[in-house]
């Protein structure tokens, strides 16, 4: 699915850019750039788009992913993780999988540096891993269950690009859900 995702961003991205966006490839103060991104403690893997120009208003698309899915072995479903927690198990692990995509708009500040905010969706699933020493729930052997206070839902981010040569662009934001620090490095594709 991540590779997928990733792959099809990659394709379409000159197809989502505006026409005006594509124009100001010819303007020295106009960048077009791929990124890896990355939501360091949550969604690892990512890809993203950004478009500026100095002193207007420009755009990005980027998506993030971490997939780790449902554990395959000694998964309970139907069980509801307060139960587990006060029949006195200790919780051993936790596992999440994260699903992340942000578009909004991108603000030109200077030659240098951008500021770009907006909105995503995320979905998201946590499971964790608990002991069974009573032999309460899986005859002693550790099992897993949802953590049903983690999910999905609207993200806001922002944060701020900078470019260190005529190459190579930094990024630095923050994801509100999953809450975490975002860190990219791109590459510009289109300036003159």
């Amino acid at each position: 699915m991540k590779k997928t995702l990733l792959i099809a961003l990659l394709l379409c991205g000159g197809s989502l850019l505006p026409a005006q966006a594509q124009n100001e490839a010819q303007n020295p103060n106009a960048t077009f750039s791929i990124h890896a991104v990355s939501n360091i403690t949550r969604a690892p893997v990512g890809v993203g788009i950004h478009w500026s120009r100095r002193g207007k208003l420009g755009g990005y698309i980027e998506a993030r992913v971490s997939e780790s899915g449902e554990p395959e072995n000694s998964y309970l479903p139907g069980l509801n993780e307060q139960t587990v927690i006060d029949a006195g198990n200790l919780r051993l692990r936790e596992r999440e999988s994260w699903r992340i995509i942000n578009a909004g708009v991108t603000y030109g500040v200077d030659e240098r540096m951008s500021v770009f905010g907006g909105i995503g969706f995320s979905s998201g699933a946590s499971y964790n891993r608990y002991d069974d020493p009573n032999s309460t729930f899986n005859n002693g052997n550790a099992f897993w269950v949802t953590d049903e206070d983690r999910g999905g839902g609207l993200n806001l981010n922002g944060g701020i690009v900078f470019r260190f040569n005529p190459s190579l662009v930094a990024e630095v934001g923050l994801d509100t859900r999953p809450f975490g620090l975002t860190l990219g490095l791109g590459f510009i594709m289109a300036v003159q």
